[in-house]
């Protein structure tokens, strides 16, 4: 039966390494970017809910995210 050299094995074995870690590490990172993604889409919804809060609160005006001032929404300028 013939052989390729141990040098040779060695350097294929690497290399397939090589491969199927980085492919180990993308579907981390692809699992990763799917749970960022959730998170971003959990803040939008807990966002979306204080904006109706605050709505219902004050009606419809412009805050601030500096400083929490609130202008009309109509008319920015007041």
């Amino acid at each position: 039966m013939k052989k390729i050299k141990k040098d040779e094995l060695s350097k294929l074995q690497e290399l397939v390494n090589s491969i199927q870690e980085a492919q180990s590490q993308l579907g981390g990172l692809e699992l990763q970017k799917h749970q960022i993604i959730a998170a971003a889409n959990a803040a939008r919804e807990l966002l979306n809910d204080v904006q109706r809060e605050l709505q219902e609160k004050y009606g419809e005006v412009n805050i601030s995210l500096a400083t929490g001032e609130i202008t009309d929404a109509d008319n920015p300028q007041d």
